[in-house]
């Protein structure tokens, strides 16, 4: 961390007028415009990207004054303050009853501000073009360049997972997709990508509860589905699929990391 950027955060910290309008004037411009494009057009009438922006600010100064964050340059504070403003469109998008959709989508740095960085919505529906080719063709486009850090959210090992147990494949096809799954992150790792993979683990009790809490926060039940539910009636076959895919698909150059997750 730079010594100007330190003392940036210092002074944030401490809640000083000028460096809390030296962040706003640095990346507003830039966030509207990032809220605009992810504000549907029938809702555009109802959500004003500026406002989504604002809320956005104040919510990362309350967690950033609790001491909640952890930000070491400018990239990674740009970056934390795009996935909160796509978090509020998000939420103003389900305070307005639309149709919930995937909202972590790609986030760019500014030019000239060093690599890019991006998270990847890899959980979402394929689209026809996605569906029409093989199960790990979207992830060859969304892999990262030289220089660049892409985060998939959820994963293209949804192929030997969900389409496992719910039968959306037959066995003879993902049972394959473990040695094409190797073969791909070896691939990365070849070309210098580093690949690390993190399975956030929790009980099925506390599982209920956090879609109990969703349920009862009006800001948060655009993430809980009937879907979710359903599933939890295939929890252990769903447990039977991890540990396979754990086990399989866990090597030298792209290991697992499980991370017992009851206690964020």
């Amino acid at each position: 961390m730079s010594n100007s950027f330190a003392e940036f955060l210092t002074r944030l910290h401490c809640q000083d007028d000028a460096a809390a309008r030296e962040l706003f004037a640095r990346f507003s411009h830039q966030l509207i415009a990032l809220a605009q494009r992810h504000i549907s057009a029938g809702l555009r009438h109802k959500v004003d990207a500026e406002d989504v922006v604002q809320s956005a600010y104040k919510s990362f100064f309350c967690r950033y004054g609790s001491g909640n964050l952890d930000v070491v340059n400018w990239n990674s504070l740009w970056g934390l303050l795009t996935l909160i403003t796509m978090r509020k469109c998000a939420e103003r998008a389900a305070y307005h009853g639309a149709e919930r959709r995937d909202f972590t989508r790609e986030v760019s740095l500014p030019p000239g501000d060093g690599a890019a960085s991006w998270l990847d919505p890899l959980g979402r529906e394929p689209t026809p073009e996605e569906a029409s080719h093989d199960f790990l063709w979207r992830a060859h486009r969304a892999a990262p360049a030289a220089g660049e850090v892409v985060v998939f959210n959820r994963s293209y090992h949804e192929g030997v997972l969900v389409e496992r147990v719910h039968k959306l494949v037959p066995e003879s096809v993902w049972s394959t997709r473990y040695a094409l799954i190797d073969a791909f992150e070896q691939g990365l790792a070849a070309r210098g990508t580093l690949v690390l993979k993190f399975f956030l683990h929790i009980s099925k009790q506390e599982q209920l509860k956090r879609f109990k809490d969703r349920l009862d926060d009006p800001t948060k039940q655009w993430k809980i589905s009937e879907s979710d539910y359903a599933d939890r009636q295939h929890w252990d076959e769903y447990m039977t699929a991890y540990e396979e895919a754990l086990s399989r698909c866990s090597t030298v150059q792209a290991p697992w990391y499980v991370i017992p997750a009851d206690h964020k």
